[in-house]
């Protein structure tokens, strides 16, 4: 009797509060998936309601028990469907599997939400987590390099630069989480300054995002997320590198997380001792004689880096404040100086950054989210020379004062963005803020200190008429301090089609404007001394752009095979191009607005993928056109061929992965202005670089090895015919491109607990 009055009692409580069915969806790691569609049926198949998981993978549905949900179907990008039947009252957890086939990762550059790179309207190429590591990428340097329409700079002091497409230096934006990298030097942010220990992912889109981004985003825009971590309990992790040629670099991070609450801590040091082609393969570090090979070809650098973070979620928001800092410290060895050789002289370079801000992200009813960030960035880079007494080994700092500089900037940046969908999912719209105030500090700065800001309010509307086709289209309106920004239009759109077979057809078109104003360097930067003779120009006008592209790609999977075919083509042509240049009857080295360049890009990449392999193959033809005057114009376009191949097999036992990493650079030819200002050609010759690695993991994926070699066709410098001098007092006749062929080995430990 009591036992029918309790399923009596129990009956007219479901009745009466309704009949929960709660669903958690995790990944093989345990990790909370976000984002996953969630679909209830009935006994029939007929969809009730539809969902995505929350940050903590979770998804509700609350209904009366007479049409309580007899099916769930659970998708997300990257991982196999789930479909269970017969569910009941209560929680309920699945684990979803990853998709081998499934090569679309979620991408959120300049988009209006989280979603596949594959429905972006935006082309937008990514290099996930098990790709840097496959590579053995230090830092960003190392994962860009085997790209195509990228290439690569070096230079001993300065450091490494990239280009896209053709153009360098201010037209490429880098950002990490959003937030532009300050600390140019020569217009590049050094890439070897950017370690990779913390990174989930790099997104990178070609052509200008100015209406997203700003000034800085004509030629493209390189964007770094941090690991931000969701699983519940602690996490410890370690890494260890070393590669032949004298590099040793150890990092850890230490995660905690309870309920909502989480702090991660990261840090690392990368150390490289200098390397010189008569060095030997392998070379442990130890005093040696203070004789001519004291000096390198490559400097030896200390790198420090730490990061503090903190996460507080709930359901619908998230809060995340951070901090972040890096050191770094070069020594340029001098040569002994004639006639005894007892002494040489030595510059050190030291470069600080700090960089701290927060995020808040969350959900505004059902139908729209709010994000909004802010951070601080402070820039030190300091210059001191030494006379080294190479028999006592006693420094002395020199007497001179155009042997020492300290450059600071300073960079204070937030950036709001409110996105709305409609319940149809048809249109969408987005619109936010940009505030972006930064300063110039030095003795080499003209009044010792400029500065400059950049407020924009910017908006985009995406419109799916019918379900293949999408349209987007983005405005920007900015005041700058110095120059009258202009209204900076994009328009983009991504139609696919579903053919016969599986397969689908799917093609992009982007059309925008861009703009971007002289930096504070180029308008204030005064430096003169015995090896230099550089000034800036307040006389120097924005430049403008104009981009277009067009893509097409053609996507099968049949069982366990998927096959990828794209081909596409990109046009740039920007106005009133800043260079650097000799100023007509001087020795003085100024910035001019220098004309118009324009540049193009055809480019394919065909994919294939299995289980066990992936095969990438593709190839770029990249030309320049510099319109300096009418006489000019009759120059031909400079073009540069590229080549690349990526290859990965997966062991059937073990878990292992071989990968092969192949780029061909060809002949690069370039416009440069000679000693009496006329045009010239001039030409870098071409180079293979080649890379093969190998990763096993232990300990039930707890530890993981990789090891392989680096640049394994031996590339170091390359014959340019470029004359020799200029405003840095560079010398012609070949350019660094490598250090020479290389064996490393990389260790990296996991545990986690709850």
């Amino acid at each position: 009797m009591m036992f029918r009055m309790v399923l009596l009692l129990g009956g007219l409580t479901v009745c009466l509060s309704g009949f929960s069915q709660d669903i958690r969806v995790l990944d093989p790691e345990k990790a909370p998936i976000p984002y996953a569609k969630v679909v209830w049926s009935d006994g029939d198949g007929a969809p009730l309601d539809a969902t995505l998981t929350d940050l903590d993978g979770r998804a509700t549905r609350s209904q009366q028990a007479d049409i309580a949900a007899e099916h769930v179907r659970v998708s997300h990008l990257g991982f196999q469907s789930v479909q269970i039947g017969r569910i009941g009252q209560g929680d309920h957890t699945l684990i979803l599997k990853p998709d081998p086939t499934q090569t679309d990762p979620v991408v959120i550059t300049a988009q209006h939400g989280a979603g596949q790179a594959e429905a972006a309207v935006h082309r937008i190429q990514v290099m996930d987590r098990d790709q840097l590591d496959a590579m053995g990428a230090v830092n960003l340097q190392d994962a860009l390099k085997v790209s195509l329409n990228t290439r690569i700079s070096q230079d001993p002091v300065l450091g490494s630069g990239v280009s896209i497409m053709g153009l360098s230096g201010q037209h490429v934006n880098i950002l990490i989480d959003g937030v532009p990298v300050t600390g140019r030097l020569d217009g590049n942010i050094d890439l070897s300054q950017i370690n990779l220990q913390n990174i989930e992912r790099i997104e990178i889109v070609e052509g200008p995002l100015s209406a997203e981004y700003g000034s800085n985003a004509l030629a493209g825009t390189i964007h770094l997320i941090t690991k931000k971590g969701t699983k519940q309990g602690h996490q410890i992790a370690a890494s260890s590198y070393y590669e032949s040629v004298g590099q040793y670099n150890l990092d850890g991070r230490l995660s905690l997380n309870r309920g909502n609450h989480q702090l991660t801590l990261t840090g690392g040091r990368n150390y490289f001792d200098g390397w010189d082609p008569v060095d030997p393969f392998f070379e442990i570090p130890e005093k040696k004689q203070a004789d001519t090979n004291r000096a390198k070809s490559w400097n030896p650098k200390e790198q420090i880096m730490a990061r503090a973070q903190y996460r507080y979620r709930t359901d619908q928001w998230e809060i995340r404040p951070y901090v972040d800092v890096f050191a770094e410290e070069i020594l340029n060895r001098g040569m002994p100086r004639a006639p005894y050789h007892e002494a040489a002289f030595d510059d050190r370079y030291w470069t600080d950054r700090l960089m701290a801000g927060w995020e808040l992200a969350g959900e505004i009813g059902q139908s729209s989210k709010l994000e909004i960030q802010a951070s601080f960035q402070g820039y030190r880079r300091q210059k001191h020379t030494y006379l080294k007494d190479l028999t006592t080994l006693v420094t002395t700092l020199t007497e001179n004062p155009s042997d020492h500089d300290t450059s600071r900037i300073s960079q204070f940046m937030s950036r709001g963005m409110w996105s709305w969908k409609s319940d149809s999912a048809r249109l969408s719209l987005q619109a936010g803020y940009h505030i972006q105030h930064e300063t110039f500090f030095g003795v080499r700065v003209e009044e010792g200190s400029q500065e400059m800001g950049d407020y924009a309010a910017f908006g985009s509307g995406e419109w799916n008429p019918i379900q293949p086709l999408v349209i987007r289209l983005g405005l920007r309106y900015a005041y700058n301090t110095q120059y009258g920004a202009p209204v900076i239009p994009s328009a983009q759109m991504r139609y696919r089609w579903e053919l016969p077979g599986g397969s689908s057809l799917t093609t992009r078109a982007a059309y925008a404007k861009g703009f971007r104003a002289p930096t504070l360097k180029e308008l204030y930067f005064e430096f003169v001394d015995a090896n230099h003779n550089i000034l800036g120009n307040e006389g120097l006008s924005a430049e403008y752009s104009q981009h277009l592209n067009v893509f097409g790609s053609w996507k099968q999977i049949r069982g366990n095979h998927l096959f990828k075919l794209e081909i596409g083509g990109a046009y740039n042509h920007v106005q009133d191009r800043i260079s650097l240049a000799l100023k007509p009857g001087t020795t003085e080295y100024t910035y001019f607005n220098v004309g118009d360049l324009k540049s193009f890009a055809l480019q394919g990449n065909a994919t294939w993928k299995t289980q066990r392999w992936e095969w990438t193959l593709g190839g770029s033809y990249v030309g320049r056109k510099q319109l300096l005057d009418e006489e000019d114009r009759a120059l031909p376009v400079a073009y540069t061929p590229e080549m690349r191949i990526n290859a990965q097999y997966a062991i059937p036992w073990g878990g292992a992965k071989i990968s092969l990493f192949y780029k061909y650079t060809g002949v690069t030819p370039s416009y440069q202005l000679d000693t009496n200002n006329e045009v010239e050609i001039t030409e870098a010759a071409d180079y293979h670089m080649l890379d093969v690695t190998c990763t096993k993991p232990f300990w039930g994926n707890r530890i993981t090895w990789t090891f392989g070699g680096k640049n394994l066709l031996d590339v170091q410098n390359i014959t340019s015919n470029a004359p020799s001098g200029g405003a840095h007092s560079g010398g012609g006749g070949s350019i660094p491109v490598s250090w020479g062929r290389t064996l490393f080995t990389q260790l990296s430990l996991q545990i986690s607990g709850s």
